[in-house]
């Protein structure tokens, strides 16, 4: 088993066994998954953020004063919608992103083709 790298040094130092990531094929998929997240936040934070930054304060100063809306109600009903296409287009490119990661021909998780049968292509 493999005892090195940081996500095991962190669990020692709680004072918890080291794992071998590649055990199981769900935790390798956890570490995939993690990792990939941790790569692309900073894209979709930044995606959001210039949908939060176009957010009139206006309307959360309406929302607050008229309805007495507290903050999750100002979330919900004011700042989701508002902020809905901003959203849509950040899923969108990260949708986008997931689609080429597993059409590419060097990823790990692709299903094998049936394209190598030669027989039925003509020759030239």
């Amino acid at each position: 088993m493999q005892s090195g790298g940081f996500a095991n040094s962190f669990l020692r130092l709680l004072g918890l066994h080291a794992v071998n990531w590649y055990y199981s094929r769900f935790s390798e998929m956890g570490v995939v998954m993690f990792s990939d997240s941790w790569k692309n936040t900073p894209l979709v934070a930044l995606i959001m953020l210039s949908g939060l930054s176009s957010l009139s304060p206006t309307i959360q100063e309406a929302a607050l004063i008229d309805g007495g809306a507290g903050p999750a109600r100002r979330f919900w009903h004011v700042i989701l919608p508002n902020v809905k296409s901003t959203l849509a287009i950040a899923m969108m490119i990260r949708g986008g992103q997931r689609v080429q990661h597993i059409c590419s021909p060097t990823c790990p998780h692709r299903l094998p083709s049936n394209s190598s049968d030669d027989s039925r292509v003509p020759e030239l």
